[in-house]
């Protein structure tokens, strides 16, 4: 556990975040096995299946570490730009167990300095009604792994997380974008991940400044005013995921 996630622990036991948070049922997800195109193996598309179960215990790293662990790198990499974009975003519409975008240089640079000056924060995951849950975030290097608030209140080392989103920049410097990927429990469905994936964008990359009065000084960070302010899931295009997801 590293020293920024137990620090963050006196952000989270204050009543300003403890107040209105709403605990839901974990949902069911039934798992299906595909032929995964870009490297031909069957896989469970689930990527917390580990042994029958649908959790993976503690605040560890549950999304591949390696591009090359999700696609055939040495033919995408022939690939202009743009196709490289169109590929890795229509690969991952259809999976029921991840999201995904792509940055531009200049988003990747602004998202790494931003992370790297707040490496953590709060995410609300909205269930309509007015109803919504909170996932606590932190960055680790180019991962940045959220786990349900209140597990993580209870016991930082045991937290399951929910959402784990990896940067992969091996295309940076020759093409000029960065992959991104978010991997989602059974908790969440693609609509929660999609969600997730664009308010990263949102606050790391185009308004951090509640992420950084979160960091900074906790003490002026308003719950009500970031819940009011925070933008809402896309609930009219639910129906095609490829519309779910900001890209760049």
């Amino acid at each position: 556990m590293s020293n920024s996630l137990l620090k963050s622990r006196e952000y989270l036991s204050r009543s300003l975040f403890l107040s209105d948070l709403i605990n839901f049922s974990k949902p069911s997800r039934a798992f299906s096995t595909i032929i995964d195109p870009y490297s031909d193996k069957k896989v469970i598309q689930h990527p917390y299946t580990t042994g029958g179960k649908k959790g993976l215990t503690g605040f560890s790293f549950p999304v591949p570490r390696k591009l090359e662990d999700i696609i055939k790198y040495a033919l995408l990499e022939r690939e202009p730009a743009t196709k490289i974009k169109e590929v890795w975003n229509g690969f991952h519409d259809s999976r029921v167990d991840s999201v995904a975008t792509s940055w531009s240089k200049s988003e990747l640079e602004a998202a790494m300095s931003v992370s790297k000056r707040n490496r953590s924060f709060l995410f609300p995951v909205f269930k309509g009604d007015g109803k919504y849950f909170t996932l606590f975030a932190e960055w680790q290097d180019k991962y940045l792994i959220m786990c349900f608030l209140d597990d993580y209140r209870r016991s930082p080392g045991a937290a399951e997380p929910y959402f784990s989103l990896a940067v992969y920049d091996d295309f940076v410097t020759r093409k000029g974008i960065a992959l991104v990927r978010g991997d989602y429990s059974a908790h969440l469905n693609k609509l929660d991940a999609a969600h997730l994936l664009n308010l990263v964008r949102h606050f790391y990359i185009e308004d951090p400044k509640m992420v950084e009065t979160f960091n900074k000084d906790p003490s002026s960070f308003n719950w009500e005013r970031f819940l009011t302010e925070c933008p809402r899931p896309i609930q009219n295009e639910i129906k095609d995921p490829k519309k779910l997801v900001k890209h760049s």
